[in-house]
């Protein structure tokens, strides 16, 4: 059996290939720009929670989301920044960017 390939041939795919990824990686960089906010489902899908936690959620006075119609939205930033601060059970807060009360 002989295997016979043409290395100029198989060069130039690879390289188309690369050029696709690297456009398909900045078009998810674009669109990751473009979301500024986040929904119920949103947030959902991000963190594998059920609707019902993270409406919960949506509804702490903590978590800085706001009323968009009869949705809720949150920045996609502040919701970034509200979970790089951790917070154990049985914490109170009066807001999350003060001390610990």
């Amino acid at each position: 059996m002989e295997l016979k390939t043409n290395i100029a041939n198989d060069l130039k795919l690879s390289q188309e290939l690369l050029c696709n990824i690297a456009a398909a990686e900045t078009r998810i960089n674009q669109l990751n720009d473009e979301i500024r906010f986040l929904t119920v489902d949103d947030v959902a899908a991000l963190t594998g929670w059920s609707k019902t936690v993270v409406k919960a959620l949506f509804n702490r006075q903590d978590f800085p989301s706001c009323d968009y119609g009869k949705s809720k939205i949150i920045l996609r930033q502040a919701f970034l920044e509200y979970f790089m601060h951790p917070v154990r059970r049985g914490d109170k807060y009066d807001n999350r960017k003060e001390k610990m009360i």
